[in-house]
């Protein structure tokens, strides 16, 4: 497929997180390679004290498992899954799992004609076709609250994964929240389009989103902001 993969996005703590002298609980990766890549994002649960350690282990634990992926014939998404686990598992204090508690969004592109990507917890994965339809994957809470975040754990199943591909010619772009920027967003697609439409084509645009995340105009947001994205530039 011609076009080079781009990727970009930045990271911010929450206002909350700065007055109490915390760490962001917030992680991203990319990786490129060879026409073929991807992104991740994690969000480290709040409530568990290793929670940055967690997300930045997940998401090297996703950028491994990519970079296997990339060895090997053909690209099962259960396979995948099940290596982030368990490279995600190797590489935190198993007996004390529960503090390092972390979601995971990805999306990546193996080569093999599809682009795939995934997603454990909250936030949300946005990809765009070339048609301009947006297929979004969200964290689906049926009561409007929850406190149950799924995350990455020794115990987490595949069918807790939500999975979604399409053919690697139609797609676009695709773009990862967390949800201290999701949660707040009243129309998701007009963000998205709009995001994509100022960013994508700027050759250093991370310093121009982490200011626009420093001023997000929520009042009294207090929330980690995390946002990335990866483009098809043809």
């Amino acid at each position: 497929m011609n076009g080079e993969l781009f990727t970009f996005g930045a990271s911010v703590r929450g206002p909350g997180h700065k007055r109490a002298g915390l760490p962001n609980q917030d992680a991203h990766l990319s990786f490129i390679k060879d026409g073929c890549g991807g992104i991740v994002l994690s969000d480290g649960l709040g409530s568990c004290i290793q929670s940055d350690k967690g997300s930045k282990a997940a998401c090297c634990a996703v950028v491994s498992a990519m970079e296997h992926a990339l060895t090997l014939m053909s690209f099962d998404v259960d396979v995948f899954l099940e290596e982030v686990k368990s490279i995600y598992c190797s590489s935190i204090d198993i007996d004390e799992y529960s503090d390092y508690l972390a979601t995971c969004l990805w999306c990546f592109c193996p080569g093999d004609g599809r682009v795939y990507a995934g997603m454990l917890g909250d936030g949300m994965v946005a990809l765009i076709d070339r048609k301009g339809v947006i297929v979004r994957l969200t964290d689906a809470k049926s009561d409007g609250f929850s406190n149950v975040v799924s995350s990455l754990s020794p115990n987490t199943r595949i069918d807790q994964w939500q999975t979604i591909s399409l053919p690697e010619d139609e797609f676009v772009c695709v773009v990862l929240c967390s949800d201290g920027v999701s949660d707040d967003l009243l129309d998701i697609n007009g963000f998205v389009k709009e995001f994509v439409a100022e960013y994508q084509y700027k050759d250093e645009p991370n310093d121009d989103i982490a200011d626009m995340l420093e001023n997000w105009p929520v009042p009294l947001h207090s929330d980690d902001k995390t946002i990335i994205c990866m483009v098809r530039r043809r």
